[in-house]
């Protein structure tokens, strides 16, 4: 008869645990999904950090021919990440 007030009760603690994220997270999640369908590979996220119009990631990444290169992707508060910057025009995309 208990078991009943398990349910709701394990729903509210997985809620309460996914909305104490931070949002730097989620942006670091959508910008290394961004720069993968981009082609990229992503070796390190240097940073998060907060800018007037969302969130800047700033990436360490290796294009197909596994050259390095840095790059920071803007995450706007309700947009689609961009990168800051053109990325170099020697990349070469995977």
């Amino acid at each position: 008869m208990k078991n009943y007030l398990i349910a709701p009760l394990a729903v509210a603690l997985l809620a309460s645990c996914a909305s104490t994220m931070s949002d730097s997270s989620s942006a670091e999640q959508q910008c290394v999904y961004f720069a993968r369908n981009e082609g990229l590979k992503v070796t390190r996220v240097d940073g998060v950090e907060a800018a007037s119009a969302g969130q800047n990631v700033r990436l360490r990444l290796e294009d197909a021919l596994g050259r390095p290169f840095d790059a920071t992707c803007a995450l706007a508060t309700a947009g689609q990440p961009r990168w800051m910057q053109p990325l170099p025009s020697n990349v070469k995309r995977g």
